[in-house]
């Protein structure tokens, strides 16, 4: 005899007017984007569309909903509003300083320095803080606009910060470490109440600033009747602290951004810019340079993202030619640089290849990470 299966239970799926159990998705998603399965950008893109679904606006003749429309527009607005006075107040401290800084007494130079600092911070923290995002979970686009807007004023004040700073310390050895270090300081609060592709730009600017300084105000000066090769060790070991620095927010503090990607890309910029940077010293720019590359391709093996592979080819490309260029002349650099940047286009290119077919081979599915 025949058993009658039970009909099978199916969960009902929520009607377009529902909005689903918001915290479980981003928590869930904020899991995705910290494993590395999604981006900051798929989370906001999902988010973006459960919040479409929802349709609890009111909609205008033809479909389109029209307080929506009508929010956005005003948002935009506002947003534009927003750049356009923190360029003119930008402008207008960049003429006063061109043209009456110089006569102004310091206390009046410190005084309008630190006003407009603290008019900045009060200003930001007012667009900002009543949507400061959680560390964890994905941006909200609704509040996308104020985001923004406060991530532009709080990142001009970071830079009215260091100025005001440099004007009330004046001339010393620790000016620049101190106002870089006030700088950065408002660049990561600034990361906590509005982050941004600015913010993380301006944070990772900031960081790098700070360190030059820093190792510049920490490290003797050989004196200023010393020849150029006596001011090369100190050049160097500045330039190997910012090199230290790219690599580690590179390889490190960019998995604490909200854009993964582009912080790595931050760092690796740095550190072929610091290998760049041996001054007078083209075998220790080329072995920094080669270790940079080394490194990059390593994690590009493990980590197929186009940063990882872009700057190994870049920094190899690098090398070559201060190699080459020491030893054979520039026209034999420039071929051997350019036979190694073709070789490492062809490297991405096959790499590229063989993952496109094991992924239509059956090898990926649609929730591996994409390149």
């Amino acid at each position: 005899m025949t058993t009658p299966h039970a009909p099978t239970e199916v969960s009902p799926v929520p009607p377009p007017g529902e909005v689903p159990a918001t915290d479980a998705l981003h928590d869930a998603l904020a899991d995705l984007v910290a494993a590395g399965t999604l981006t900051q950008d798929q989370a906001d893109a999902v988010v973006r569309t459960v919040a479409a679904r929802a349709g609890q606006a009111p909609s205008a003749p033809g479909g389109t909903p029209a307080a929506p429309a009508r929010a956005a527009w005003r948002g935009r607005l506002l947003e534009a509003a927003v750049y356009l006075g923190a360029a003119f107040v930008l402008a207008a401290v960049g003429i006063v300083i061109g043209t009456s800084w110089g006569d102004m007494p310091t206390g009046l130079q410190i005084s309008l320095a630190v006003g407009l600092t603290a008019l900045g911070l009060v200003a930001g923290l007012a667009v900002g803080l009543p949507v400061r995002p959680s560390p964890r979970a994905p941006l909200d686009p609704v509040h996308a606009i104020r985001r923004r807007s406060a991530s532009v004023i709080l990142t001009a004040t970071a830079g009215l910060a260091t100025g005001a700073t440099a004007v009330a310390l004046g001339e010393g050895a620790a000016t620049g470490a101190i106002a870089f270090g006030v700088g950065l300081a408002v660049m990561i609060l600034t990361q906590v109440v509005a982050p941004s592709v600015l913010s993380e730009l301006a944070l990772a600017g900031a960081g790098a600033a700070f360190v030059g300084s820093t190792a510049s105000a920490v490290l003797p000066e050989p004196g200023t009747a010393a020849s150029a090769s006596q001011w090369q060790p100190r050049e160097q070991a500045i330039a190997a602290c910012l090199l230290g620095f790219g690599a580690l927010w590179a390889w490190v503090l960019a998995r604490l951004l909200r854009h993964r990607l582009l912080g790595v890309s931050a760092g690796l910029v740095i550190c072929v810019g610091a290998g760049l940077a041996f001054s007078g010293a083209e075998r220790s720019g080329a072995i920094a340079l080669g270790l940079v590359a080394v490194a990059s391709v390593l994690t590009y093996l493990r980590d197929p993202e186009w940063p990882w592979i872009t700057a190994g080819v870049v920094a190899a490309t690098f090398a070559v030619f201060q190699v080459a260029g020491d030893a054979l002349g520039v026209a034999v650099a420039f071929l051997a640089a350019g036979l190694v940047l073709l070789g490492g286009v062809a490297v991405v290119v096959i790499l590229q290849r063989r993952r496109a077919a094991t992924a239509h081979g059956g090898g990926d599915h649609p929730g591996s990470r994409t390149a």
